[in-house]
């Protein structure tokens, strides 16, 4: 059965490609130290900024869920959190990471 609504594996890379940019931004490579980021300064757990990464590149909360194996709402859920940590009311404030 196909889905017009689903992407399919060649057109997901890009989006795949775009997160493991922004895990590797968030963790380091292999555990290692890296640079501070922008969302560092602000108590940001791992999870929060990897998905902050995420949504100022450009990734919808439904891409986001899907790449990291979480529901859309745990991802509004931390997108929230970010909010009111950065003391921001939508999307559009998050700054550039």
């Amino acid at each position: 059965m196909w889905r017009s609504d689903v992407a399919t594996p060649r057109q997901q890379r890009p989006r795949l490609r775009l997160l493991y940019q922004c895990r590797s931004q968030t963790t380091g490579f292999a555990g290692t130290s890296r640079q501070p980021g922008v969302f560092d300064a602000f108590g940001l757990s791992t999870r929060e900024r990897e998905i902050a990464r995420a949504a100022t590149a450009g990734l919808t909360d439904h891409d986001i869920a899907a790449e990291l194996y979480i529901s859309v709402r745990t991802v509004n859920a931390h997108l929230r959190t970010i909010y009111r940590k950065l003391g921001i009311s939508g999307r559009r404030e998050l700054p550039v990471a």
